[in-house]
């Protein structure tokens, strides 16, 4: 059975896709959206994080969930959890990865990542209970080779999978360089976003 023939029934899985989202931006809405065609889970979640234990988030958690809420208005299939919204502490991913089991106790949990944040998996804490308890889903990139696995991952081979063919070229950070350089970024984030980030200038706009 091929690894899209295993996920085709709805009910079996859900996808959690975190991250700052600071913006939210075309790029991870594309993710979301071949993701969820593709694999057709029961549920797929972006989580906007609060307090990242490894970076600092100058734009408030509210904004980057505002913002998130207005991107995704139109497609009831991608959701938004709100965890972090009364969390204090650092999250990790392993904590996220227990509260929808919790949650889910018979569905899969599998974490959408980027291949840059795959790589420091193994810094990750406890990043052997997180394999050991979800699924990696990588958004490969050209030119990466996704077969050089860090000899830490080995015995979870099979619970990272790599995804091809999902072309992104855009980053949060790219755009935030674009609004401080008064840049264009109308084809890099949806237009009321881009309404949302100039009415509150965020990012100098």
């Amino acid at each position: 059975m091929s690894l899209e023939e295993h996920y085709c029934k709805k009910n079996n899985s859900i996808f959690l896709f975190g991250g700052a989202f600071d913006p939210i931006h075309y790029g991870h809405i594309q993710i979301a959206k071949e993701i969820f065609h593709k694999f057709k889970p029961l549920e797929f979640f972006f989580i906007p994080s609060k307090n990242p234990p490894h970076k600092f988030i100058n734009t408030p958690y509210i904004n980057r969930v505002e913002m998130l809420e207005i991107a995704l208005n139109n497609q009831d299939y991608l959701k938004i959890s709100y965890i972090e919204n009364n969390e204090k502490k650092n999250n990790y991913a392993i904590d996220y990865v227990f509260y929808f089991k919790n949650l889910y106790p018979k569905i899969k949990i599998n974490l959408v990542i980027g291949f840059d944040s795959f790589l420091d998996i193994p810094n990750w804490y406890k990043f052997e209970d997180l394999l050991a308890n979800s699924n990696l889903y990588v958004i490969n990139r050209p030119g990466k080779n996704k077969n050089q696995l860090s000899s830490s991952l080995n015995l979870y081979e099979k619970n990272i999978h790599f995804i091809e063919n999902i072309n992104v070229d855009i980053s949060s950070e790219k755009i935030r360089h674009k609004i401080k350089s008064k840049s264009n970024i109308k084809l890099l984030c949806p237009p009321k976003v881009i309404e949302y980030i100039k009415k509150y200038n965020l990012y100098g706009y």
